[in-house]
Parts: C-alpha cells; sequence; structure tokens
C-alpha cells in the first residue's frame, strides 16, 4: 500500500485557493480585454459617423491586436479599407483571412465575396469575375448574382447580365429595376421580341429616343450629359436619364 504524506493533506487548501485566485484572475483579464474591444469599437463606429476614416482605421487596427482571433474585425478592416480608396491593401486582409485554418464557411463565403469587390474596386476584373463564379458555384446568393449582374453589365457581356437578372428574378426579386435591366439586355442581344413582351410600349422598341437637345440628369444618382442613353454612364441604371427644358 502507498502511504501518503499527512504534508499533503494540509497543502490542498493552499492549492484550492491558488486555483481559484488564478481563475478570477483570467475572467478578469477577459473583462477587460471585452471592455477595451468594446470600447475601441465605440471609437471606430464615432470615427466613422464623423467620416474620419484615417481614424477609425487606426482604432479597428487596434482592436485586431487586442483581439487577433476575431475574424468579423479583419472582415470589417477590408471593407473599410475599400472605402478609403485602398483595395489593394483590402485584398491583402481579405486573402490573410481566408488563408486562415479552420474558418468557418458562411465567413469563408462572406470573405471571397467581399474580395471580389475589393478585386473590382482595385480594377481587377478578371479575378473578380473567376471570385465571383467561386462563390456561386460554391453557393449561390443573391448578393453574389447581383455582384455578378454588375459586373456583367460593366463589361457588356449581356447573355450573362441576362442570367443573373433571370435568376435573381426566380428567387422572388421584382423590383423595377431589375425589370427594366432584363428588358434591356434582352434588347442589347438582339432579342427584342422578348424584350416587348415585358415592356411593349418602351421608347426604344420604338426607336424614339429623345433628342439630344439641352442636358439630360440621371434621377438615380445626379450624373449629367447633354447626350442621351438608356442607361446612365454614371450609375450604370438603366432609363434613369430625364431632359433637363
Amino acid at each position: 500500500m502507498i502511504s501518503l504524506d499527512p504534508s499533503w493533506l494540509l497543502a490542498l487548501p493552499l492549492l484550492f485557493a491558488m486555483g481559484w485566485v488564478s481563475a478570477r484572475f483570467d475572467l478578469r483579464q477577459s473583462r477587460a480585454a471585452r471592455r477595451s474591444g468594446e470600447e475601441r469599437l465605440s471609437l471606430v463606429i464615432a470615427a466613422l459617423v464623423t467620416k474620419k476614416r484615417e481614424e477609425a482605421a487606426t482604432h479597428l487596427l487596434s482592436a485586431i491586436r487586442d483581439n487577433p482571433d476575431d475574424l468579423s474585425l479583419q472582415q470589417a478592416l477590408g471593407v473599410l479599407l475599400r472605402e478609403k480608396g485602398e483595395p489593394d491593401r483590402a485584398i491583402e486582409v481579405r486573402l490573410s483571412l481566408l488563408a486562415r485554418p479552420g474558418i468557418d464557411e458562411e465567413l469563408k463565403q462572406q470573405a471571397l465575396l467581399e474580395l471580389a469587390r475589393d478585386y473590382l474596386a482595385a480594377g481587377i476584373l478578371d479575378r473578380a469575375e473567376r471570385t465571383i463564379d467561386l462563390v456561386i458555384h460554391e453557393q449561390p446568393t443573391q448578393a453574389a448574382h447581383a455582384l455578378r449582374l454588375s459586373l456583367m453589365q460593366r463589361l457588356s457581356r449581356w447573355p450573362e447580365a441576362l442570367d443573373s437578372a433571370e435568376w435573381l428574378l426566380g428567387q422572388g426579386h421584382s423590383e423595377p429595376w431589375l425589370e427594366r435591366a432584363r428588358f434591356h439586355f434582352l434588347m442589347e442581344s438582339g432579342r427584342a421580341e422578348e424584350a416587348r413582351g415585358i415592356q411593349a410600349d418602351h421608347p426604344r422598341l420604338m426607336n424614339s429616343a429623345p433628342a439630344a437637345q439641352g442636358l439630360f440628369i440621371c434621377s438615380g444618382c445626379g450624373f449629367q450629359t447633354r447626350r442621351h442613353g438608356w442607361q446612365c454612364a454614371g450609375c450604370g441604371h438603366w432609363d434613369t436619364l430625364a431632359l433637363i427644358q
């Protein structure tokens, strides 16, 4: 039989006390870190409200240093960098996030979609297209198809823009702008008869564009031009240019 030294029994209460103190210390440290993170996020929000994006980025970077495992903060940093006009840095943040092992699948899809937006902002259209296609292949979402529609429209690839428009309409999206876009995608694709089924009295079917006299302004973004077009060159929306007398 193994004999026990009675002195160990006297030490047990001390060991339990040390464990309790250690646990309380860790808890206080965790709470302090959480409070610090919340305070930094409040500073980020305040800076964004006052349009101080550089200051917001600084506070957000500090929050990330304090909470390196909070991947949502890195997502937010990428968006902020893109909004600041630094898509290259946003791309670096996004690629670093995607390289993390064991990243949640939903977060991964969100990061890929934001990466596509970063590429678009940087003018790297081929990579944007590949990234969007990857998202749609893995998990087709309304956001992904809306982004694909915007890119295909930008590239004047009307059949593919039409494909995403019809996918969105099939998911229950019935906004007027989407129906207008579908009409014009069909017209651009040389499918006037199908377009007629959407809006038979549209002036474009009768070749009756307004005469280019005066100033045209977009009701969506305020873009101004002296030449009429069915699509606004500023925001890409259709049928939004109106003649100012």
